[in-house]
């Protein structure tokens, strides 16, 4: 039996063939790529990663900006909010936990280790900034000190 010659871009049996992957179809980000910022908690290591939805629940749950680093500062000094702003980051982990599981878990003493380990978390969920535009006499445009020498 002859072979069918393919039409308008369908295969012998009439199918069209699967469609390439594009870049803009392909994720912008992936979350596999990331390594959560590991935490002990509960005597089991886990792993705290700000979603941009971990985010948004830390604003609902707290009312304050989680984008802004001073306010967070200030939720790491309540015991709720030490416990919101861990709960939130362990979610993309673990959906179905709750603020109350993750406060049985804080002992006081380690507060430091929790701070350090969510202000890296923190760090990790920002975009990178942007570098300062040199000008032609190599000072950057936002130099707060551009009369100062040169250092290194």
């Amino acid at each position: 039996m002859p072979t069918v010659p393919a039409k308008n871009g369908h295969d012998a049996a009439g199918k069209l063939p699967a469609a390439p992957v594009r870049p803009w179809d392909a994720p912008m980000f992936d979350y596999a790529a990331v390594d959560p910022v590991p935490v002990m908690l509960g005597g089991v290591e886990r792993g705290l990663l700000y979603t941009n939805r971990a985010l948004k629940l830390i604003q609902k749950e707290t009312g304050k900006n989680p984008f802004d680093a001073r306010e967070w500062g200030d939720l790491m000094r309540e015991p709720d909010g030490l416990a919101i702003l861990l709960w939130a980051g362990l979610r993309p982990e673990s959906p179905d936990l709750t603020v109350e599981e993750v406060d049985d878990w804080i002992y006081l003493p380690r507060t430091n280790y929790y701070v350090e380990r969510l202000w890296y978390a923190y760090r990790d969920a920002l975009p990178d900034p942007e570098p300062a535009e040199a000008t032609a006499g190599g000072e950057a445009k936002d130099d707060p000190n551009p009369d100062a020498a040169p250092t290194g």
